[in-house]
């Protein structure tokens, strides 16, 4: 099973601001942007809530939820996905697995 997390937001109010501005000029209107971390999971089953809250808790999560119902409503609203390249190994991952 393939789930994700969405977590915390990544940017302040502030840098949001400036982003939008700075999209906008090249390219002219922008209605809004939102930046979150988003965690995915490669799950054998469905977490069950304890298991899911431990998840939550070793990510910064206050009310995690996998979110199948939101990745569907997503779709509509989601343009672009940025992600690592494939393969890539963050500092906290790579101390993660040591």
């Amino acid at each position: 099973m393939i789930a994700w997390l969405l977590g915390g937001e990544v940017l302040s109010g502030f840098r949001l601001n400036r982003l939008i501005h700075e999209i906008r000029e090249p390219f002219g209107h922008c209605k809004g942007i939102q930046v979150h971390f988003v965690y995915f999971l490669d799950l054998g089953e469905e977490p069950d809530p304890r298991q899911l809250a431990i998840i939550g808790a070793l990510l910064g999560i206050e009310n995690p939820e996998l979110n199948a119902e939101l990745a569907e409503s997503a779709n509509d609203h989601l343009d672009f996905l940025v992600v690592p390249r494939f393969g890539t190994i963050s500092p906290w991952s790579s101390k993660a697995t040591e």
